[in-house]
């Protein structure tokens, strides 16, 4: 009696080791995405407070003294023009707004099964 040797698919293999690649990249991002994670954990709070001072009446009192030459010549005051902070408070709006969608298409495609 002969044993017939198997032989796998060449598809399935392919597969094998295209998900293999995909596993290997993810394994060598998560650090990153960790180191990542802290750095944004760590920016929210200037965030918040950037956004809570632009959107304030001190922020226009402040826009005020400025405008009538109350603050020292020494004092940087890049806060007080009125693209710096909307542009960048927009840009990191929009930047959640992507990993938002980011984050549904990742959830949306590992359902648990109830």
């Amino acid at each position: 009696m002969s044993e017939e040797k198997k032989t796998m698919d060449i598809k399935q293999l392919a597969r094998i080791k295209e998900m293999e690649g995909h596993l290997n990249y993810l394994n060598e991002f998560l650090p990153e995405l960790g180191n990542f994670q802290t750095k944004v954990k760590a920016a929210l709070p200037h965030y918040q407070a950037l956004s809570n001072y632009y959107s304030s009446a001190n922020w226009f009192s402040d826009y005020d003294a400025h405008s009538q030459g109350l603050v020292p010549k020494d004092v940087p005051c890049g806060v007080l023009s009125e693209d710096a902070a909307y542009d960048c408070l927009g840009e990191i709006y929009q930047f959640a707004l992507q990993q938002l969608n980011i984050v549904n298409k990742i959830l949306n495609t590992a359902e648990p099964e109830n």
